[in-house]
């Protein structure tokens, strides 16, 4: 990771609250949704962010939006669970947390980011700063990246056969 991106990242989550959220308490919170086939607690990924911005960021308080009882099952959730119940059931989890009654930043990493801007459309009952998104596809996405070519033969059968299975 680039140090210089995860200090510039501290510094802005450190200091952008409004100051109307700025407590004795410390940091403003921080929610982090991972990307698909990613997990809340593997050792790379999303997690590695967390364990960055807590050492960067002293006493800021981390929630790692996960869906399973495991990261397997997180990972496995993140493909195979329906995306409007991940963001119901992502609702649900952070507006009963006590944590993040007063607000919070958020943080999503690829489908993650997009999972967070349903959230912050979607549910009411909590209250977001900032929403970060890291490759998140708010464009969309259209095709399979460093295919040789519009007019290849291989190219054109293997989007086929990846638009069979996409949501």
């Amino acid at each position: 990771m680039d140090d210089f991106l995860l200090a510039a990242l501290a510094i802005a989550l450190f200091f952008s609250p409004p100051a109307s959220s700025a407590s004795e308490e410390g940091p403003v919170p921080l929610v982090i949704w991972s990307g698909m086939g990613d997990s809340c607690c593997y050792e790379y990924g999303a997690y590695q962010f967390k364990v960055v911005l807590e050492r960067l960021i002293p006493g800021i308080y981390i929630k790692m939006v996960a869906f399973g009882k495991t990261p397997t099952e997180d990972s496995y959730n993140s493909f195979f669970l329906d995306s409007n119940k991940q963001v119901e059931l992502a609702c649900d989890l952070l507006s009963s947390d006590e944590m993040l009654a007063n607000g919070f930043n958020a943080m999503g990493f690829s489908q993650g980011s997009q999972f967070l801007r349903a959230l912050v459309q979607r549910c009411g009952s909590v209250k977001i700063y900032n929403l970060i998104s890291l490759g998140g596809q708010h464009n969309g996405v259209y095709g399979f990246p460093f295919c040789p070519g519009s007019s290849s033969i291989l190219c054109h059968l293997f989007r086929r056969f990846l638009g069979m299975g996409t949501y």
